[in-house]
């Protein structure tokens, strides 16, 4: 009976829980560790982290017509709206998080290369943390 019991314990922890991991929520994905990386690595080469979750600082600013919010590397980049220097976050809303917009933040999310044809660095979401970066204030 022991040795029964212990097949099937071992045949559990080698076939079902696998199964159940390929099975997992897209919300898993939010829950792995993001992996420190500088804003200007993930702008220069974005294919090397298209869909991993990265953890980056930079500045948080809105620019166009619709102050769609951006993480730029610098705040000039980002009051000018310099698009070219930035990673859009489309899915972030400015009214949630007004407090730290025009400064300095750290951010942990999943990040997205752009298409072939796209004019923009990416973009990230699935956004897990989002905190002023005090190191780093405009004065």
């Amino acid at each position: 009976m022991k040795l029964a019991t212990t097949l099937i314990t071992i045949w559990g922890i080698l076939f079902v829980v696998p199964l159940g991991m390929l099975a997992q929520s897209p919300q898993a994905h939010e829950n792995l560790p993001a992996m420190p990386v500088s804003l200007i690595k993930l702008i220069a080469t974005p294919s090397d982290f298209d869909g991993e979750r990265v953890r980056v600082v930079g500045y948080l600013g809105g620019a166009g017509l619709d102050k769609t919010l951006g993480l730029y590397l610098s705040e000039s980049d980002g009051r000018n709206g310099a698009f070219m220097n930035a990673i859009v976050l489309p899915h972030l809303e400015p009214q949630k998080v007004h407090e730290l917009v025009g400064g300095y933040v750290l951010l942990s999310a999943t990040f997205h290369a752009p298409g072939s044809h796209s004019g923009s660095n990416g973009y990230l979401d699935e956004i897990t943390e989002i905190k002023k970066w005090p190191a780093l204030q405009p004065k």
